[in-house]
């Protein structure tokens, strides 16, 4: 009875402490996955001078010109979103990241707390 009691004490503290542990990861990778969608965008913008940072305002979705070029294969999301119920129209509401007109990364809106935008 006692190492039942033991065992029992100790997964109520574990399951917390699990629990702030993976939000934190999953902020940290979202945090990843904003600089590595900022870094495609300066790359983009670096080919070509002439290029605007406005020309990929929008959903980074597989059909981005960031996708495939200059970030990964896969159009990166955020690890907190729930997952799509279809991967081939991955949008905002399943954890896509959005790319402004100025070129800039838009803010995360997922995890709890929400992730925002990295500093």
């Amino acid at each position: 009875m006692v190492v039942v009691l033991i065992i029992g004490i100790l997964v109520a503290i574990a399951i917390p402490v699990f629990n702030v542990a993976k939000a934190r990861a999953q902020t940290r990778a979202c945090y990843a996955n904003q600089r590595t969608v900022g870094g495609g965008v300066q790359m983009w913008v670096a080919d070509d001078e002439a290029r605007a940072r406005g020309d990929l305002a929008g959903v980074v979705t597989g059909g981005h010109d960031l996708v495939g070029a200059h970030i990964f294969n896969e159009p990166p999301r955020c690890p907190s979103s729930p997952e799509p119920a279809d991967p081939m129209t991955v949008d905002v509401a399943h954890g896509a990241y959005t790319i402004d007109a100025s070129g800039r990364v838009v803010a995360c809106i997922h995890g709890n707390p929400v992730h925002g935008l990295y500093h």
